[in-house]
C-alpha cells in the first residue's frame, strides 16, 4: 500500500537564550539549529556480560550457562566485525603519515650489540658509559663485538667458555638418558636401507634480566633435512590452536569468574613416543662417543628436536594421555579439551607446549597440574 507523508503539526519553538557577546547581527539567527555532529568513533573494548551472568545462582546446569556464553561470544564477534568495518570506512584525522615521514630517516641507523670491554680483572672500578665512549673515541679501548649468543660448536670450542660448553653437552646427554629418549645399540641393528641420522650440537647462552650469562645450554638435535619421506617418516601434520579459541577461553573465565592458569611443558618433543613403524636411529655426537662403543648408534625411543615428525608425535602422545585422564577433545577445535566431573569443570587449550587452562575451581586446576607432572 502507498505510504503517505505524516501530517504536518505546528510545534511551538522553545525560547532560545541570546548570547550578548555574540557578533551575529540578527539575534533570531541563533534559533537556527546547528548542523548535526557526527558521532565520535568508539574505541572501547568493553564486552557486555551475557544474560546468563545475572543467573549464576539460579540453579541452571553449568552446561546451559556455557551454551549461553558461547552464543554471546558469537554475537560479540559479529558486533566487533561491524565496528572494525565502520572504523575502516571512516576517515580519521590522525598523524600517522606525518610521524612516519618525519622519523623515517632515522630508521635502521642504530644497532645494539653485546660487547666485551676486555677490562683488567684487577681494575679498581668499573668505568661509566661516558668514560667507555671517550676511551673508544681515542682508541685506548677496543671492545670485542659478540653479535650472537648462539655460537656454532666449532666456535664454542675456541671461546674462553670452552669448558662450560663441554659441560653443557654432558648435561644434555644425561638428560636424554634420564628421559629414556634413546638406547645405545650396535650398528648392525639398523635395518637395511635405513641410515642413521646425523646430529648437531646447538649452543645457546641463557641470560638473566640484567644480561648476565646464567647457563651455557647445549642441545643435541637431529638434522631433519636429511630424513626421507616414506622411510624415516610418514606424516608431519599437527593441529595448532587458533586465536579465536584463546579469546573464547578467556571470555568464559572472565564471565564465570573461573580460575585460569598457564602451564609450560619443558623439553616437549622429548616426551613424544615414537610408534613402532617409525623406529629411528641416530649417530652419537662427535667428540662424545661412548668409550669402547664408538661405532654404536642411538636407537630413538622418543622424538627429538629437529625431526620432521617431532611435533606430530608429541601431539599424538599428549592426546592419548588426555583421553586416559577423562578429557574429550572438541571435534571442531582439536586443540581444545574439556572434562566435567563431580569436582568441577575444566577447559584448556594446547599450543605446542603451552597450556591455557580455566576451571570452575582452583582445586580442579591444581589437580590437573599434578596429573600433568605424572606423565
Amino acid at each position: 500500500m502507498p505510504i503517505s507523508d505524516p501530517p504536518t503539526q505546528n510545534v511551538p519553538l522553545a525560547p532560545a537564550s541570546i548570547d550578548s557577546s555574540s557578533d551575529v547581527d540578527d539575534p533570531l539567527s541563533t534559533l537556527t539549529p546547528p548542523p548535526p555532529t557526527p558521532p565520535a568513533l568508539c574505541h572501547s573494548t568493553h564486552v557486555p556480560a551475557p544474560l546468563s551472568h545475572t543467573a549464576t545462582h539460579d540453579g541452571l546446569a553449568p552446561s546451559l550457562r556455557l551454551s549461553a556464553i558461547m552464543a554471546n561470544i558469537t554475537a560479540t564477534a559479529l558486533r566487533r566485525q561491524e565496528e572494525h568495518a565502520a572504523r575502516r570506512a571512516t576517515q580519521q584525522d590522525d598523524h600517522t603519515d606525518a610521524f612516519l615521514s618525519e622519523f623515517a630517516p632515522f630508521c635502521n641507523t642504530h644497532h645494539l650489540v653485546p660487547t666485551d670491554l676486555n677490562l683488567d680483572d684487577h681494575a679498581p672500578f668499573f668505568p661509566s658509559v661516558d668514560e667507555v665512549l671517550s676511551a673508544m673515541a681515542d682508541s685506548t679501548l677496543e671492545p670485542t663485538l659478540d653479535t650472537s649468543d648462539d655460537p656454532s660448536w666449532p666456535e664454542a670450542l675456541v671461546l674462553p667458555e670452552r669448558e662450560y660448553w663441554i659441560a653443557g653437552v654432558h648435561d644434555e646427554l644425561k638428560s636424554l638418558e634420564d628421559l629414556k629418549v634413546f638406547v645405545l645399540v650396535p650398528r648392525s641393528e639398523v635395518p637395511r636401507g635405513q641410515r642413521p641420522l646425523k646430529g648437531k650440537l646447538v649452543c645457546k647462552r641463557k641470560r638473566d634480566d640484567k644480561g648476565n650469562v646464567v647457563r651455557y645450554k647445549v642441545r643435541y638435535v637431529a638434522k631433519g633435512y636429511a630424513q626421507r619421506y616414506g622411510i624415516d617418516y610418514d606424516k608431519t601434520t599437527t593441529p595448532t590452536v587458533r586465536l579465536e579459541s584463546l579469546r573464547a577461553i578467556s571470555h568464559i573465565a572472565a564471565t564465570l569468574g573461573w580460575d585460569i592458569q598457564h602451564f609450560d611443558i619443558k623439553t616437549t618433543f622429548l616426551h613424544g613416543i615414537l610408534p613402532d613403524d617409525e623406529t629411528m636411529f641416530m649417530e652419537q655426537p662427535p667428540g662424545f662417543k661412548v668409550e669402547g662403543k664408538e661405532d654404536w648408534v642411538l636407537r630413538l625411543l622418543k622424538s627429538i628436536f629437529g625431526m620432521k615428525q617431532a611435533s606430530r608425535v608429541w601431539n599424538k602422545t599428549f592426546d592419548k594421555v588426555m583421553k586416559e585422564l577423562g578429557f574429550e577433545r572438541l571435534d571442531c577445535k582439536w586443540c581444545v579439551y574439556r572434562r566435567q566431573t563431580p569436582s568441577g569443570i575444566i577447559i584448556f587449550l594446547l599450543h605446542v607446549n603451552d597450556i591455557l587452562s580455566t576451571a570452575s575451581t582452583q582445586e580442579e586446576n591444581e589437580r590437573f597440574k599434578v596429573q600433568l607432572r605424572k606423565h
